[in-house]
């Protein structure tokens, strides 16, 4: 959605520093065809494995299951919770009367606000904040309905299956 004008200067901003770093091929190739030289772009990947602190592992299918035994669909939300991300959106909305037969789970840091939110509008056990989690593309198969409510996105990671870098379509609204 940039100007012209934008994307000359930000070519020109580019032009100037040694190294661009990206985070796929496709960013890349973007850039080079725009005139960034080859040799000063770098891709890492998105889906680098992190090493979580140690007990942040939980268990997907099981949490899934779990809220699916008490008579709830289960959606999901992955990202870095903040205010961009708007997981709130979700949250707020699972507080509607239509929602009442549906569960969340919050995969990333910083969940302990929606938490808190999510407990003060009766839902604290439809709403789970689980955390950072490692490899958090495992998570998709335990939701029937991947919620991405950020309020911009550059490029949305959650719904990127990192071991193929396409988009999982199946899960995603």
């Amino acid at each position: 959605r940039k100007t012209a004008e934008q994307a000359r200067q930000d070519l020109m901003v580019l032009d100037e520093v040694d190294r661009v770093v990206v985070t796929s091929d496709a960013t890349r190739a973007l850039l080079v065809s725009h005139g960034v030289p080859r040799a000063h772009v770098e891709t890492i990947p998105c889906g680098i494995p992190a090493d979580p602190p140690d007990g942040t592992a939980v268990d997907a299918a099981r949490l899934a299951a779990h809220l699916r035994a008490r008579g709830w669909s289960v959606v999901g939300c992955i990202g870095s919770i903040d205010a961009n991300k708007n997981q709130r959106l979700l949250v707020e909305a699972l507080a509607r009367p239509d929602a009442r037969g549906v569960a969340a789970i919050l995969v990333g840091e910083g969940g302990e606000a929606m938490a808190e939110l999510a407990r003060g509008l009766g839902l604290g056990d439809r709403v789970h904040a689980v955390g950072y989690q490692p490899d958090a593309d495992r998570w998709l198969p335990a939701f029937e309905l991947l919620v991405v409510p950020s309020l911009t996105e550059g490029q949305g990671l959650a719904p990127i299956d990192r071991k193929s870098t396409r988009l999982n379509s199946s899960h995603v609204a």
